[in-house]
């Protein structure tokens, strides 16, 4: 779509992020979506679901699948053993980079209570920084790769920052595409992370909502694209960002402060459903 929503939270350069886990906490939030089927396994077989629920299909019901294992009794492990964290890229627009949070790390800031909450062990990595000091009295890893106004083909020159994470959380498309229809753009955008970090996770996140929405028919093309894209043999999940925004009938003030950026409550839906994606493979 045309315009880019992406004003204000421009990120800000900086080097490595710090790293914090294992340190219980109350209050988390809790875990939705993320449903996991595993595929591309070689000998045919289903495999092994890699956290959450298992799901046949591929509807934007935070259904995902994990490809490239060549063992199903063996699910695809991206992130090293505790205490070392996961390190975790989260690539976007100004959404990522956390514009309009109160605290101004969008849905890092949650996702990374709920880590807090599991006693699971993560970091943020990316070239921008963003987000408080600490979360629940621990140093929070404030780095991104969300970049304000960016369309999905402006997003590809980031690609390669994400060769030393584990876990790429990428959501794009409300800036729009400036080369191309959004699905194909997005799959460029998807090949560019696989080749940046072949042995990393990368989640694909539909799009949330904007007031009104125009993202039905993108979001719809997902589903299908990672389930080639998995059975391909690429390490894959789908993350349904969308669906629990138009779950709620006054989303656009319940979940947004604007057209398209989420406030408070709407960052916490999308982390929770990060989360879900993810939660299976952390330590």
């Amino acid at each position: 779509m045309g315009g880019r929503p992406g004003v204000g939270g421009a990120a800000q350069s900086s080097g490595g992020a710090t790293h914090a886990g294992g340190a219980p906490s109350a209050g988390g939030t809790t875990s939705a979506g993320g449903q996991a089927i595993t595929g591309g396994t070689t000998n045919g077989s289903g495999g092994t679901p890699a956290g959450g629920t298992s799901s046949a299909g591929g509807t934007p019901n935070g259904s995902a699948a994990i490809g490239g294992n060549s063992n199903p009794s063996s699910p695809f492990d991206p992130c090293p053993p505790a205490p070392t964290p996961c390190a975790i890229m989260a690539l976007g627009d100004s959404i990522t980079d956390g514009y309009s949070a109160s605290d101004g790390g969008g849905y890092r800031v949650p996702l990374f209570r709920s880590a807090l909450a599991d006693n699971k062990h993560i970091t943020f990595v990316g070239s921008g920084s963003g987000g408080p000091a600490t979360v629940e009295g621990v140093a929070f890893p404030d780095a991104h790769e969300g970049h304000s106004g960016a369309a999905i083909d402006d997003l590809v020159q980031y690609a390669p920052n994400a060769s030393g994470a584990q876990i790429v959380l990428v959501m794009a498309g409300t800036n729009g595409c400036e080369s191309g229809e959004l699905i194909d753009c997005y799959a460029k955008l998807l090949e560019a992370l696989f080749a940046a970090a072949p042995n990393a996770l990368i989640v694909a996140g539909t799009v949330i909502p904007t007031n009104p929405d125009g993202f039905a028919t993108f979001n719809a093309q997902i589903p299908q694209l990672v389930t080639s894209l998995a059975a391909s043999g690429k390490h894959v999940v789908m993350a349904d960002l969308y669906t629990p925004f138009l779950a709620k009938a006054d989303y656009g003030t319940a979940y947004l402060v604007d057209y398209a950026h989420p406030n408070d409550a709407g960052y916490r839906v999308m982390a929770d459903v990060w989360y879900g994606a993810i939660k299976g493979v952390l330590h």
